[in-house]
């Protein structure tokens, strides 16, 4: 698609500036025959002016399309960037991780995450729980790398918001509690923060 845009837009220039000439051309013709008195160094002058602005012209058409140009190389390297990171959702280890977490999330000990936060991130720090931890803190930590890129422009929000938007909502709306509670703890706000900062801007 882009290539048939650089196509078109290289021929609408090359058009533009070949009838710009004729016009030219015409204008000297015209000058000529009707004006015989003119000088030929005049009707130079005029002629070396028309090429000036045809130059001008062509260099700000130029300028106009590699602006545009530009922005859809941006665009493409974004969405490439933005595509390549959201496929590591599914494939492993992520995959492991998410079901990791599905499967506690079936354990009596998961209802603490709503009833008792304090009791729950005791269970969490457990070394018996270590697997759930280790899953959750990079399903996070994933979710943050992305919100990092969307906030830097590296990557395409948009993009992400299509495909996304669901599992960022589920796992902030589950761990949420958990989230503040492990900020509370480190006593660093900043845990986590361009994630739920995201979330909150796509819910409002």
């Amino acid at each position: 698609m882009l290539l048939n845009i650089s196509v078109n837009n290289a021929a609408l220039r090359a058009v533009l500036v070949f009838l710009a000439f004729l016009l030219l051309l015409s204008l000297a013709f015209y000058l000529h025959m009707e004006e015989p008195d003119l000088k030929k160094s005049e009707i130079i002058k005029i002629m070396n002016s028309g090429l000036v602005i045809i130059g001008i012209m062509y260099s700000i058409l130029t300028y106009e399309f590699n602006q545009v140009k530009t922005r859809n190389d941006i665009r493409i390297s974004k969405c490439s960037a933005t595509y390549k990171i959201m496929g590591e959702w599914y494939t492993s280890p992520m995959i492991e991780y998410v079901k990791i977490c599905k499967e506690f999330e079936n354990r009596y000990e998961y209802q603490l995450l709503k009833d008792d936060i304090v009791i729950f991130t005791r269970i969490v720090e457990n070394n018996i729980n270590y697997e759930f931890r280790k899953s959750i803190f990079c399903i996070l930590n994933y979710f943050e790398v992305i919100a990092v890129g969307i906030n830097e422009d590296l990557m395409d929000e948009q993009f992400v918001r299509k495909y996304f938007r669901k599992i960022f909502f589920d796992f902030y709306d589950t761990y949420f509690s958990f989230i503040e509670q492990r900020r509370k703890i480190k006593n660093d706000h900043e845990i986590w923060k361009e994630f739920t900062n995201l979330v909150n801007k796509w819910k409002n």
